[in-house]
């Protein structure tokens, strides 16, 4: 099969695909890329073609694309390299639209690899956060306007406002979680797909003095210190939790391994037990650290749940971290408090939590083990390839 994967350049939206091409590519397809050409290097670095541009070059496929314009006219690139790859399947990711249209267009299949939550509305409720509901119900509203102005335009008749008329699920959709995460699972359509992590890493991730693992940062060769992980990520309409996080963990043994390249303005001077890089290589932080602080952006939670390790949730209210920290609540693999209201004892309490609850790391090991039976990238290649792949209990 020849697949042409669809991709913003964001590491969290890029980085599952291209771990998703590797493998489809080991099982025998072709795989080829249409994303921005600021992807360029990681996509030739790793074996794989990307398509060309014309036109727009240097915004194609941008996540800051919401013009009908400028969208399709990304549909129309998707459209090409289909063309070009003489593709059989499309695989994109949540909120990538220019695919949709053009599966619409060309009747082709497409895949679409989700984040760690089903953001579309259930009838499934999360105790403790009763405005969920109407976040995602904005939010499939948006989405289905998005996607009836792009039909309007190309002279295609509207779909109605549910995920699956929308086509917002693609012909399969790969979540990125377990039934213990995603409780709403039973419910779900039956394109919906639980495939586990899919967690992907450059190999020089962490590599060089923006890009540090754990070789820079002093750390006991014996393991003895333990870690706290730390993805501030942007924020949107909460308060800011790094100024208050370095003030509580100065006064803590623990040391703090903080990614902060997504926030909006960079940290001032840390306390001596805080390690601060642009980008951390959570392949190499995360198996050592125990515990993890995050606003709710999915990469540093998946990974945080994947590996046992108990995680604080202070959800930065943008994309989907509200839903995210609603399966950290429900799971019990985690604590989640609102930045509006965080005080430093209420945050120094947090992390004594996750550090030294039995109860919490005995939960957040045995999710972990069922993020490992899903299968990962095998289970959602097989989904790809329109197979079932069998999970280990």
């Amino acid at each position: 099969m020849r697949f042409l994967v669809c991709s913003f350049d964001g590491q969290g939206f890029i980085f599952p695909l291209v771990g998703l091409a590797i493998e489809l590519r080991a099982r025998g397809h072709t795989v080829a890329f249409a994303c921005p050409p600021s992807a360029a290097g990681l996509v030739s670095g790793n074996g794989f073609d990307r398509i060309p541009s014309e036109g727009s070059a240097s915004t194609v496929l941008s996540i800051a694309n919401r013009g009908t314009a400028e969208l399709l006219e990304d549909a129309c690139y998707v459209e090409s390299g289909v063309a070009r790859l003489s593709a059989d399947v499309l695989l994109t990711h949540d909120v990538c639209y220019p695919p949709l249209l053009a599966k619409a267009k060309l009747g082709i299949p497409l895949v679409v690899l989700g984040f760690l939550s089903y953001l579309w509305p259930t009838s499934v409720a999360m105790p403790g956060f009763d405005h969920l509901p109407a976040i995602q119900r904005w939010r499939l509203a948006a989405a289905t306007d998005l996607v009836n102005n792009l039909r309007i335009a190309s002279g295609l008749p509207t779909v109605p406002r549910n995920p699956e008329g929308a086509g917002l699920l693609g012909d399969r959709y790969l979540l990125r979680s377990t039934p213990e995460i995603e409780t709403a699972f039973a419910v779900l359509p039956p394109r919906v797909h639980l495939v586990g992590a899919c967690e992907w890493e450059p190999a020089d991730a962490g590599e060089g003095h923006e890009n540090t693992g754990l070789t820079d940062f002093g750390l006991a060769l014996d393991g003895s210190e333990r870690i706290v992980y730390v993805q501030h990520g942007p924020w949107f309409r909460s308060r800011p939790f790094w100024p208050l996080l370095a003030h509580v963990g100065a006064s803590m043994p623990e040391r703090f391994i903080a990614s902060v390249g997504r926030m909006p303005a960079k940290p001032g001077p840390c306390p001596p037990n805080f390690a601060v890089r642009d980008h951390v290589s959570q392949r190499r932080v995360l198996p050592r650290a125990s515990a993890v602080v995050s606003g709710g952006q999915p990469a540093a939670i998946i990974g945080a749940l994947s590996h046992g390790v108990p995680v604080l949730v202070l959800p930065s209210g943008g994309g989907d971290t509200i839903d995210n920290a609603a399966r950290v609540h429900s799971s019990g693999c985690g604590i989640v408090s609102d930045p509006n209201q965080l005080t430093g004892d209420i945050l120094q309490e947090s992390l004594r939590a996750l550090l030294d609850d039995k109860a919490l790391r005995q939960q957040s090991a045995r999710v972990a083990r069922a993020f490992a039976g899903r299968g990962g990238f095998r289970a959602a290649a097989a989904a790809a390839e329109g197979q079932q792949a069998p999970v280990s209990m």
